[in-house]
């Protein structure tokens, strides 16, 4: 995970365990290819895309490549104005080449995997910053 956000919005989204409501996430876990930001806003119970603008995080979307049981995906934001096509493309692109590079990587067991999955909740509904 990179996170380059503003630290204060990085810190907040943590504390509060925003993770878990946030729209962009949920859509990029449940769906291949790409959507802005904007278009989940009817999405957003929580109101993460609405206090991420508090932070300048005003033009966003999310990449998302789904291949067998393996999802990775990036969200991205601009504060001056919306993604141009040329500039989606090229972060699919670079999104493909991330998620390419770590294919064959050995996943980690099942029973592991559900510990820090565990351990992650508990850290976040007690507002830990894991960063």
């Amino acid at each position: 995970m990179f996170e380059s956000y503003p630290q204060a919005w990085i810190d907040v989204y943590a504390r509060e365990g925003l993770l878990m409501v946030d729209p962009t996430v949920h859509w990029a876990m449940h769906n291949p290819g790409v959507v802005r930001w904007a278009n989940l806003e009817s999405q957003d119970r929580a109101g993460v895309l609405r206090r991420a603008r508090d932070f300048g995080i005003e033009h966003g979307l999310t990449r998302s490549i789904h291949a067998g049981d393996a999802v990775s995906f990036g969200g991205l934001a601009r504060s001056d104005r919306d993604f141009l096509q040329y500039e989606i493309d090229e972060i699919g692109e670079i999104i493909q080449r991330m998620h390419d590079a770590t294919a064959d990587l050995q996943p980690l067991a099942a029973g592991t995997r559900a510990r820090i999955h565990e351990m992650a909740v508990i850290l976040t509904q007690r507002g830990v910053n894991l960063a």
